[in-house]
């Protein structure tokens, strides 16, 4: 089965009663792990057992082939259906699990296998997807609705009181992985439980600003004011965060999107202060200045230019097995040193 975006969590609620397979691919690895602890807690109920999950590696399939086919028929001494991790795709993983699939029995152990982002002729992808017994989703970035749904639903669980707007402002802040972002939440959360009052966005800034999904905003300033050492020094210590070019990528388009919009009300005779006020979340306070001094560096068509270009990247990184930290740093490089020309 094929699920979409928009059916994932859904699905992961409700996983099918006679699933025996479902893969987890995408750039959005803090999605990934999100989507397998509801699968686990959906398909094992509440809080599971960890003697209810068997994780199986590659190296351990290598000594013995028969591994995951054990696994799946064992029987849980708690009663009940098990879940088996694989977290390596590989050729010896995929050759038994057609049949698996196909006789297993309702008692059997359910497959999670969880993978980096995958192109659609891959064979993971395209046998979790045509199985019958069997799910392929996708796990991409966050754009900025779905990461404010994020942001608001995290701080509604801890009953963490803010403004709309504080949320607007975190969405915007902290990228589009959910695993960078949860981790700067959590931080927010500590804070918010000795402060007697709700979040305010000052708040908000004072906590996150050292963490290391600001680097993100760094880089989307950089690009576009043509900062190609600042740019340089800020995908350095992406990369080594390990963070995917595809979340860097969509956090640049964000950003992009918003200059566009305000130099188009510019363009109908506002100034940029006044088209500001469009914005959705509003400008940070100590982002506006710079914001506004690129409104001014860039117009509609030199944005449609540079939004074809990170796009194109997008699409790269995501189809042409080309390696996605050469295909974003050369986009991002190469629009950072268009900033630097006269509109």
């Amino acid at each position: 089965m094929k699920i979409d975006a928009r059916s994932a969590d859904r699905f992961c609620k409700t996983p099918e009663p006679d699933v025996a397979g479902i893969l987890l691919y995408g750039e959005n690895q803090g999605l990934v792990e999100e989507r397998v602890n509801l699968l686990q807690s959906s398909l094992l109920g509440g809080d599971p057992d960890p003697i209810q999950i068997v994780d199986i590696t590659a190296a351990k399939l290598k000594e013995t082939p028969s591994l995951l086919a054990d696994e799946v028929q064992a029987r849980s001494l708690l009663g009940g259906r098990r879940v088996i991790r694989l977290r390596d795709k590989n050729a010896e993983i995929l050759k038994d699990l057609p049949d698996i699939f196909t006789n297993a029995v309702g008692d059997d152990a359910v497959i999670i296998l969880t993978s980096n982002n995958l192109p659609p002729r891959d064979k993971a992808r395209k046998l979790f997807e045509d199985h019958d017994r069997a799910a392929a989703i996708p796990c991409y970035a966050d754009d900025s609705a779905s990461m404010e749904r994020f942001v608001g639903d995290l701080l509604r669980e801890h009953d963490v009181q803010v403004d709309p707007s504080v949320r607007g402002y975190l969405a915007n802040q902290l990228g589009s992985d959910r695993q960078v972002a949860k981790r700067e939440l959590e931080k927010l959360v500590l804070f918010a439980l000795d402060l007697g009052r709700p979040l305010t966005i000052e708040d908000a800034a004072q906590v996150i600003d050292e963490g290391e999904s600001l680097q993100l905003n760094d880089i989307c300033f950089a690009v576009f004011d043509g900062d190609q050492m600042r740019l340089e020094q800020s995908i350095d210590r992406m990369y080594q965060a390990l963070t995917h070019p595809v979340a860097i990528l969509t956090a640049v388009i964000r950003h992009a999107h918003r200059l566009h919009l305000v130099t188009s009300v510019m363009a109908k005779g506002s100034t940029a202060d006044q088209a500001s006020k469009a914005l959705r979340p509003p400008l940070f306070f100590k982002d506006k200045a710079a914001f506004l001094g690129q409104c001014q560096r860039w117009n509609g068509n030199r944005l449609n230019q540079a939004l074809g270009v990170l796009c194109q990247a997008e699409i790269d990184c995501k189809s042409t097995g080309a390696p996605a930290e050469t295909i974003c740093r050369r986009a991002l490089m190469r629009i950072a040193a268009a900033a630097r020309t006269r509109r």
